[in-house]
């Protein structure tokens, strides 16, 4: 092999026409708007290398790979000749910069006057909903900026250039401008841009194996971009339809997971399927034939384990206290009884598990290798029909947390396991909002904002700790707004007697919306503006009472119990 250096002139007309091509396993657009920003400058302002292309010549009527064209391209129907199996993302960012392409960017050569001579000086990318004037030439023009589109090597040059230059009144300015824009114009056109390409006679499966560890990007090949090639090459067929299948048919999986986390997810249920640890490493030691047999039953299970989460009133990532269950529960959906007596004992064998995960710290470091013997553990009391689960070394074996551990859990809107298991046990009560007295339900949680039940103002005055999970409620926008940073029982009574509601049938209905995020009514009803003296002791008060709610029901939880 021998390697060429075609300008790049010829590249984007290779490009344009279609004849160069993306193999299907490669990853989508992967750079960022500074990393094409670097690259544009190296290409268009300097004399460095911009290395070299991996592609892999093909016959045009017997491809070993399906394809697709880059970001920015379209399929113009000529037949592809070349797989491009390195460098997608240094051509993309030269075509669509080149074509102006880029959604929410603009990328310009910025020049200055010295002494009397333009010169360039950097690229910068603006962004284009920001900045109205990067569509208005003469406005960009008195910006000293030149638009890299205008460097395009394809297209009449003189009037391109002289399209731009309309702008410029002064003669002198005129020919400099020009000069500078045709020396860019020439050194984007004639840099070369060498390429190593691989014979047509060259196996499919090396070609992949030369993808995978050749592959130079700023942003290297994660692990699920390798298992998408592997599973290629042993099955002919697209790993990423497959997830993006499974996120079509399994309604709530890409709230819980995110669309970006949905192929490792499938990845890591498939290592256990297969009787290993879900490590990124494992990865490359699936048998993709069998992950391509079991798909079915794979969509099966996170369908299941998704219906499990969201009875327990968890929706999305942000409310997930872990993301293992769902990484354990769908390996195990297929060995479930279907029905019956045993079906309702292994649910709730199931569901210890869940808040077991959740509350404790088993997961806390070497989740790994913990959650596969929670799943031995869990499989073996399955199949042998115990439903119970009690071994050493398992989380069933954990300890649960006190009343003070809870004091100390901060605020759940950053992650942590503990933290927000807190919330998800008072979610799962229903989480009546106190103003609309709204349950909380899928399209609910989307509308609902954490809220400090004690405000942080108001707590600022005797310097005490306002970001904890136990002074944590999820609410709706407008009632957040409206409670501002006044005392919660002042505040919860009002808009009770809003609704119409008075006395004592006002404060029981008071109560039964603040049992439904396990807050003490009491502890509430107490906390009225009588002067700061008193705020941290009703404050202490209120996060001890409320903390006892919650181990009292975490108890329950963990035994399996509904209610």
């Amino acid at each position: 092999m021998q390697t060429e250096n075609k300008p790049i002139e010829h590249w984007l007309e290779d490009i344009r026409r279609g004849v160069v091509r993306l193999p299907r396993f490669q990853r989508r657009e992967a750079w960022t708007y500074k990393h094409v920003e670097n690259f544009l400058n190296t290409v268009i302002l300097h004399d460095r290398p911009i290395g070299v292309l991996l592609t892999l010549d093909v016959d045009p009527n017997n491809q070993p790979f399906e394809t697709r064209s880059l970001e920015g391209t379209v399929n113009n129907g000529e037949k592809c000749r070349s797989h491009l199996l390195d460098g997608q993302q240094r051509l993309t960012a030269l075509w669509k910069a080149l074509n102006d392409k880029y959604e929410d960017r603009v990328y310009f050569v910025s020049f200055k006057d010295e002494n009397g001579r333009y010169i360039s000086d950097s690229v910068k990318g603006v962004p284009r909903k920001a900045n109205p004037w990067v569509e208005k030439p003469s406005e960009a023009f008195s910006r000293n900026f030149i638009p890299v589109n205008l460097l395009n090597p394809r297209g009449p040059l003189s009037e391109k250039i002289e399209g731009w230059l309309k702008n410029e009144d002064d003669g002198k300015s005129k020919t400099d401008l020009r000069e500078l824009v045709m020396n860019l114009w020439k050194r984007v056109s004639s840099k070369p841009f060498p390429s190593l390409p691989l014979p047509q006679s060259t196996n499919p499966d090396e070609a992949i194996d030369i993808f995978i560890n050749t592959n130079t990007s700023f942003v290297r090949l994660t692990p699920y971009n390798i298992a998408v090639a592997l599973f290629e090459a042993d099955t002919q067929e697209s790993l990423q339809s497959l997830v993006d299948k499974i996120g079509r048919k399994v309604s709530g999986i890409v709230d819980l997971e995110g669309e970006d986390g949905l192929g490792d997810l499938v990845l890591k249920v498939a290592c256990l399927f297969q009787n290993m640890m879900p490590t990124y490493g494992n990865y490359r030691k699936l048998d993709m034939s069998e992950l391509h047999n079991k798909q079915d039953e794979i969509r099966d299970g996170i369908q299941w384990a998704t219906g499990m989460l969201n009875k327990e009133k968890i929706w999305n990532e942000r409310q997930l206290p872990s993301s293992v269950p769902l990484r354990v529960l769908p390996a195990l959906f297929r060995f479930l009884p279907k029905h019956g007596d045993d079906r309702a004992k292994a649910d709730r064998l199931v569901r210890q598990y869940i808040w077991r995960s959740f509350v404790t710290d088993r997961y806390d470091r070497q989740a790994n290798d913990r959650l596969k013997k929670d799943y031995d553990a869990l499989k073996k009391a399955l199949q042998n029909k115990r439903f119970q689960c009690s071994d050493e070394n398992t989380v069933f074996a954990a300890q649960l947390p006190n009343k003070e551990e809870l004091l100390s859990e901060g605020w759940p809107k950053s992650k942590g396991i503990r933290k927000r298991a807190v919330l998800a046990i008072c979610t799962r009560e229903g989480s009546k909002d106190v103003a609309s007295n709204l349950e909380i339900s899928p399209d609910e949680i989307r509308k609902r904002q954490y809220h400090h039940i004690f405000p942080k103002g108001l707590l600022r005055k005797v310097n005490c700790d306002p970001n904890l999970a136990l002074n944590c409620m999820l609410i709706d926008e407008p009632t957040n707004q409206d409670w501002s940073d006044r005392w919660p029982g002042d505040y919860i009574l009002e808009r009770i007697e809003e609704s119409g509601l008075h006395g004592e049938e006002a404060r029981e209905e008071l109560r039964r919306r603040l049992e439904s995020h396990l807050i003490p009514p009491d502890a509430i009803l107490d906390a009225v503006d009588n002067g700061t003296a008193i705020l941290q002791k009703k404050y202490e008060d209120f996060l001890r009472q409320r903390a006892g709610l919650i181990i009292e029901k975490m108890k329950k939880l963990c035994r399996g119990q509904t209610d």
